[in-house]
């Protein structure tokens, strides 16, 4: 069993949630399409607080999939309640310019709500994304590639078959910044008069089916978290984000507050900080903003993203 850091084996639970279940999932229409699939779902959601001479101070985990696997919860409450150790006694900086990198799992909240939404095609029909009329345009970095994988092992975005009972496949909707494709249901498919690709999915079973991806990934690069902050001068290593979900998708805005973050200088870091603001855009953050992405990539509900460092985006201490 792996050591934990000091202090960290004091590290108590304050808050926490296990659901273990099963879902099936049928689609059937009068125009006789049948099919179903059955799946087991787990999710699991833990809040541990350590305290230190700095303070208290906590961090939150969250593991959703299709299976209960106690060693990965082991795992990610021992590195939740290290990371807990690093933020007591955060203090305000400057307001400014800083550089950013993005842990995976801040990366993939930001890209949930920022990003996703631009590629659905009722979206673009309706002109409420910047990627209208983009296809075979570059609209990100070089070294940005999405694809959507219905297939990938255990995760809660994979499916068989999308809610229109359509077959699922995979596609490359970003080639090396480039977009290849965007994602359909029925009545965009019919509207652009081109192929539907399995990508209609309700939010709730009364309502129409809308365009989104099975699960979102962005592939990793080939830097590992230490190799990105060596290189950075200012910045900060934002570890967990709340607020994104206030980003605008229709131009890409995105607006986040850091509530668990590093102030790194000359690429060591300072010590935490609190009561961020970062703002920015999305396609300047994977564009002429990026400057790096990580190996690591983590995976939850239906997005996976690797770390992101990211520069000059403007931070406000509040």
């Amino acid at each position: 069993m792996r050591r934990l850091g000091k202090g960290a084996e004091n590290a108590s639970v304050v808050e926490g949630m296990v659901r273990l279940g099963v879902q099936k999932i049928t689609v059937a229409n009068s125009e006789g399409v049948y099919t179903e699939d059955e799946c087991t779902v787990s999710s699991i959601f833990m809040v541990l607080k350590t305290v230190t001479e700095k303070g208290e101070s906590d961090k939150s985990f969250w593991i959703l999939n299709r299976r209960f696997n106690f060693a990965e919860l082991e795992s990610r409450a021992k590195d939740t309640a290290e990371l807990s150790l690093m933020f007591g006694g955060a203090r305000k900086i400057e307001s400014g310019e800083y550089d950013l990198i993005l842990t995976p799992e801040a990366s993939v909240g930001i890209v949930a709500s920022a990003l996703i939404p631009a590629f659905s095609a009722l979206n673009i029909l309706e002109g409420r994304s910047p990627l209208k009329d983009k296809l075979e345009s570059m609209v990100l970095a070089e070294k940005v590639t999405i694809s959507d994988e219905p297939g990938m092992p255990l995760e809660i975005g994979s499916r068989k078959f999308d809610d229109e009972g359509m077959p699922t496949s995979g596609k490359v909707l970003v080639n090396k910044g480039v977009l290849k494709e965007i994602l359909h249901n029925y009545y965009t498919s019919s509207r652009m008069k081109l192929a539907t690709l399995g990508n209609g999915f309700r939010r709730n079973p009364s309502s129409p089916t809308t365009p989104y991806p099975t699960n979102f990934y962005i592939q990793p690069g080939e830097s590992s978290l230490k190799d990105l902050l060596l290189d950075v001068k200012k910045g900060l290593i934002v570890y967990e984000t709340i607020g994104q979900w206030m980003s605008n998708p229709y131009n890409g805005y995105v607006k986040a507050t850091a509530t668990h973050a590093l102030l790194v200088e000359n690429g060591e870091v300072k010590g935490p900080v609190k009561g961020v603001l970062i703002t920015g855009n999305i396609y300047e953050w994977l564009g002429s903003k990026l400057k790096g992405l990580g190996r690591e990539i983590f995976t939850s509900e239906g997005v996976a993203a690797p770390g992101i460092w990211v520069e000059k985006v403007r931070v406000a201490s509040e």
